[in-house]
């Protein structure tokens, strides 16, 4: 698989996962009134939208899985891109829901689409990944020992703006999912079965983790402010993880080399832009 079908089921990926985490979140938001603290139970079972969600959760990932086996897909463009689906919800919103976009949300859909343009025009350049074990190793324990010492402050302090904490929380986790996914399918081309199971086992721990303290911090906390700090932490962690565990490397031509530094920093703007001005809105990306 070349690069080019990689970016593209990356792009399919991402909105039919943004659109999954639209149904989760509002599905939560039903089940708000209701007892109880095992939310997948009661997504499953008493919701459609749950339901709904979590299928739609499994196809999305799962494309996005076929897109990450690419060899010569960087994990650290793959997972930026993924912020485009937040344009097509922002669409979904006007034409199916006849909402109204601010100028604000117009803005930063605009630059989150010249972002996206420019990351995939830079990602045709660039080496193959090569896996380097002990940095990976190192990279996703210093990432468990931090989630451990934020959790531990914000129970033991009671920090009065979690949100903070449970958005940095959800993107390291969601970050090192990214990266150990990236690393199964390096390490199975590379006939290292052992390392591509426990990166399996670390993706599972990665993935479902953060989802389950996005869906847990939904009911308590401001979602605005952690799917902000959510994106942030995660995009950054995945752009330097791919680079200091992965190898990937940034393109050698100036203007590629430009290309893919204003694309990463366009699509992070422009999605902090569509957050902040969708306060009354249910986007969210994981």
């Amino acid at each position: 698989m070349n690069i080019e079908i990689a970016i593209c089921l990356t792009l399919v990926a991402s909105i039919i996962l943004n659109v999954a985490i639209v149904l989760l979140k509002i599905s939560v938001g039903e089940l708000a009134g209701r007892r109880g603290h095992h939310i997948f139970m009661m997504l499953l079972t008493q919701t459609k939208n749950g339901w709904i969600g979590l299928t739609l959760l499994l196809v999305g990932y799962a494309i996005f899985l076929l897109a990450a086996s690419a060899h010569a897909a960087p994990i650290s463009v793959l997972r930026p891109l993924f912020t485009f689906g937040l344009v097509v919800v922002a669409v979904l919103a006007v034409v199916v829901l006849k909402e109204r976009l601010s100028p604000l949300e117009w803005l930063g859909m605009g630059i989150l689409l010249v972002g996206t343009i420019l990351l995939s025009t830079s990602a045709s350049s660039g080496s193959a990944p090569i896996l380097h074990l002990y940095r990976l190793l190192l990279f996703l324990a210093g990432s468990a020992v931090v989630c451990m010492l934020i959790l531990g402050c914000s129970l033991v302090l009671k920090v009065q703006h979690a949100e903070f904490a449970f958005g940095t929380i959800v993107g390291l986790l969601f970050g090192s999912g990214y990266l150990a996914t990236k690393t199964v399918f390096l390490a199975w081309q590379e006939n290292r079965s052992m390392l591509a199971a426990l990166a399996f086992l670390a993706m599972g721990a990665g993935m479902l983790g953060g989802l389950a303290v996005l869906l847990w911090s939904f009911r308590r906390g401001r979602a605005l402010i952690i799917r902000g700090v959510n994106f942030v932490v995660n995009q950054v962690m995945v752009v330097l993880g791919g680079a200091y565990c992965l190898g990937e490397s940034f393109p050698e031509e100036p203007l590629l080399l430009l290309a893919r530094f204003a694309g990463f920093a366009a699509i992070v703007l422009g999605a902090l832009l569509l957050l902040a001005a969708g306060r009354k809105s249910p986007v969210g990306a994981a």
